[in-house]
């Protein structure tokens, strides 16, 4: 199993405990294209679990690192 620190994929809160992004700032990155999200529901339902790639949010702060 993997620590923490190295989830792959992620919730949202996740992103904030691992990273300090809050969550509208999670769902601007995801709407810009930045990062990369993917939910998942049964069928037919309306909601579902929105899971965040967290390589993705690490590639992002390394690509805009100065």
């Amino acid at each position: 199993m993997k620590h923490n620190s190295q989830l792959e994929w992620g919730r949202i809160p996740d992103a904030r405990n691992h990273f300090g992004l809050s969550r509208s700032k999670v769902y601007e990155l995801m709407r810009q294209g930045l990062i990369k999200s993917s939910v998942i529901k049964a069928k037919g339902t309306r909601s579902g679990i929105r899971l965040i790639n967290l390589q993705s949010i690490r590639d992002l702060l390394e690509k805009n690192a100065q």
